[in-house]
């Protein structure tokens, strides 16, 4: 394990790195959860009829979400 001096040089943070590790695994939970009720309610309006245009906004859409809860769970888990 490298002294915090090297760390600090190096730009590594251990307590970031930790921060950052617990966000992701909040991230990935809520994922399974949203897409195991996502596919279990067959009225959520996910259609194998929707067209593309529609499909890649609603990925965007999803993705802008995922990073907006990414940023604040970083924010309180430095905080």
């Amino acid at each position: 394990m490298e002294n915090p001096a090297k760390q600090a040089k190096n730009g590594v943070n251990p307590s970031f790195k930790l921060a950052l590790a617990m966000t992701i695994l909040q991230s990935r939970r809520r994922q399974k959860s949203s897409s195991s009720s996502a596919t279990a309610d067959p009225s959520s309006g996910i259609n194998a009829a929707e067209s593309d245009p529609i499909k890649w906004k609603r990925k965007a859409k999803q993705r802008k979400e995922e990073i907006l809860r990414l940023k604040e769970d970083l924010k309180h888990a430095e905080g």
